[in-house]
C-alpha cells in the first residue's frame, strides 16, 4: 500500500520522514489526518485488497506509531517551553523583588541625605558668620575694644535644643512622606518585603510619625506563611500590648497606668476598624487569649467600661467597643464572658432592668 514510483516514501521511510514526499527531490510536509484521510481512501479504492488483510493493518499500525512520535515530540516541546516560560517568570519577580529594594534605600537615603545637607548648612551658615564677626574691614575701626561676652549656658542650651528640634521636625516631615510606600510593602508577595514592611510600621507608630496606620497590619494574620504570622503578633503586641505612651513610676501605679493605656489603644482601634480589620483584630485578640498575654487586670477594666464604671475610659470609645474586645477573648477562652454573664444579660434587659 505504500509503494509508490519515487521509491523511498511511505513505511520506508520511517518515523516522522514517513509523512513526507519519496525520494524523487518532492519534499511536502502533511498533517497525521490528511495521511490517515489519504490511506481511508486508498483502501476503498482497493477493492482486491480486503481492510482485514496483514497489509492494511500493518499500514494503519504505522501510522498510529507515526502520530504517537509526532504527539511525543510535540509534548517535549510544549514542557521546554514551558520550563523557559517558568525561567523568565522567576527572573521577572527577581527582579521586581531587587528593583523594591533599591526604592526603599533610596528613600531612606535621600531621606537621611537630605538631613543631613540641612544640618550642613546650618553649621556652615554658623561658621560663616561667626568667621563675619571676627574680621574687621579695613576703613573701619572696631566699636568697642572690650571683649565679646559669651552666650549664658541657658541660652546656648537653648539654641542647640532649637536646632536639633528643626532637623528633628524636618527627618519627621521626611519619613512620613515615605511611609505610603512602606505600607503598600506589607502587600508584597515577598516575605523578606512584608517584614521588613511591619518593622518599618511599628517604628513610625512608636515616634508616632504622621500617616502611621498600624491596623493596615492585622490582615496578614491570615497568611499561609508561618513567619508572616508570628510576626504580625509580635508586632501588633508591640504595638498594642506594649505602648511607649506610659512612664515610671511606683510599681502599683506604672502598672494601673499600663493597663488604662493598653485598653485605651485597643478601644480606639476597634471604634476606628474596618470591617476586614475588626475580623482580623478577633483572631489576633483570640491568638493572645490562648497564649495568656491579656491580663486579668485589663478583663476587669474592660468590664468596669461596659457597665460604665470606667470614667479612665470614658473618652476612649461606648461600652460596646468593650464588649467586643472581651467578645474576641472569649473565643479561645469561654470563661471570660461566663463569669460575667449576669453583667451581659442585664445590658440585654435594658438599663433598668435588676442585676
Amino acid at each position: 500500500l505504500f509503494r509508490s514510483p519515487g521509491g523511498g516514501g511511505g513505511r520506508g521511510g520511517g518515523g516522522r520522514g514517513g509523512g513526507r514526499g519519496g525520494g524523487g527531490g518532492c519534499e511536502i510536509e502533511v498533517s497525521m489526518a490528511g495521511v490517515r484521510r489519504a490511506l481511508d481512501d486508498l483502501v476503498a479504492r482497493r477493492q482486491d485488497v480486503p481492510r482485514a488483510s496483514p497489509e492494511v493493518h500493518a499500514a494503519y499500525v504505522q501510522l498510529d506509531n507515526m502520530e504517537a512520535d509526532e504527539l511525543a515530540a510535540i509534548s517535549e516541546e510544549s514542557a521546554a517551553l514551558w520550563r523557559e516560560q517558568q525561567s523568565i517568570l522567576a527572573e521577572l519577580a527577581s527582579a521586581q523583588h531587587r528593583a523594591k529594594l533599591a526604592q526603599v534605600s533610596i528613600a531612606w537615603l535621600e531621606a537621611a541625605g537630605e538631613a543631613a545637607e540641612g544640618e550642613a548648612a546650618t553649621t556652615e551658615e554658623a561658621t560663616g558668620e561667626e568667621a563675619a564677626t571676627k574680621e574687621t574691614p579695613p576703613d573701619t575701626e572696631p566699636a568697642s575694644d572690650e571683649p565679646s561676652v559669651p552666650l549664658p549656658p541657658e541660652v546656648a542650651e537653648r539654641q542647640m535644643a532649637l536646632m536639633l528640634l528643626d532637623q528633628a521636625l524636618g527627618l519627621h516631615e521626611q519619613l512620613s512622606s515615605r511611609l505610603g510606600d512602606v505600607t503598600n510593602c506589607l502587600g508584597s508577595q515577598t516575605n523578606s518585603d512584608v517584614l521588613e514592611a511591619l518593622r518599618a510600621v511599628v517604628a513610625a507608630h512608636a515616634f508616632e510619625l504622621d500617616g502611621a496606620a498600624p491596623a493596615e497590619m492585622l490582615t496578614l494574620i491570615w497568611s499561609r506563611e508561618p513567619t508572616v504570622k508570628a510576626a504580625v503578633l509580635d508586632a501588633a503586641q508591640e504595638v498594642w500590648l506594649r505602648p511607649t505612651s506610659v512612664h515610671g513610676g511606683s510599681s502599683a501605679k506604672a502598672a494601673a497606668a499600663h493597663t488604662v493605656s493598653v485598653a485605651l489603644g485597643l478601644l480606639e482601634l476597634v471604634s476606628s476598624a474596618n470591617a476586614a480589620q475588626l475580623a482580623s483584630l478577633e483572631e489576633v485578640v483570640k491568638e493572645w487569649q490562648a497564649q495568656q498575654l491579656l491580663p486579668s487586670s485589663l478583663h476587669a477594666l474592660l468590664w468596669e467600661a461596659v457597665k460604665g464604671e470606667a470614667p479612665e475610659l470614658a473618652a476612649g470609645a461606648p461600652p460596646s467597643a468593650a464588649l467586643a474586645l472581651l467578645n474576641m477573648a472569649s473565643v479561645a477562652d469561654a470563661s471570660v464572658l461566663r463569669c460575667k454573664l449576669h453583667v451581659v444579660l442585664s445590658l440585654l434587659r435594658g438599663p433598668r432592668a435588676p442585676h
